[in-house]
């Protein structure tokens, strides 16, 4: 389990390199990152760590796949920040999805990865998520 004052994010995401990139990312910024490929790694985490933050690809295995793990995730720790990441612009069923699943903020996987890393932990600090 989780240390005291310990931060863990969980990131999921199919593609090793961007997992990696994210992973390297938050450890710069004092987090411990839990990698999960598919939806059984990622439900496997959920039972064994505490996480303040979350970032789930929207589209894990197939389209739109990503999306009911976020809701998933808000449930399980109503505390953390729970994001989702979107392949291409953001569309009106994204929106739904998000809202619908309880997602606080939806970045672009094409950002660079540390000005996503930056925003991420800027818009999860305003919202009380760490």
């Amino acid at each position: 389990m989780n240390k005291p004052g310990q931060k863990r994010a969980l990131l999921v995401h199919s593609d090793m390199e961007i997992l990696s990139n994210l992973q390297t990312a938050l450890l710069r910024e004092g987090f411990v990152a839990i990698v999960a490929r598919d939806l059984s790694s990622a439900l496997l985490a959920i039972t064994q760590h505490q996480f303040q933050l979350a970032a789930v690809f929207a589209d894990l295995g197939e389209p739109g796949a990503g999306w009911p793990l976020a809701g998933v995730l808000r449930l399980a720790f109503p505390r953390a920040f729970v994001c989702v990441l979107e392949q291409s612009e953001l569309q009106l069923a994204g929106v739904q999805s998000a809202i619908n699943y309880g997602v606080q903020q939806i970045y672009r996987q094409t950002t660079p990865i540390a000005e996503l890393v930056s925003t991420l932990l800027s818009d999860s600090q305003r919202s009380g998520g760490q």
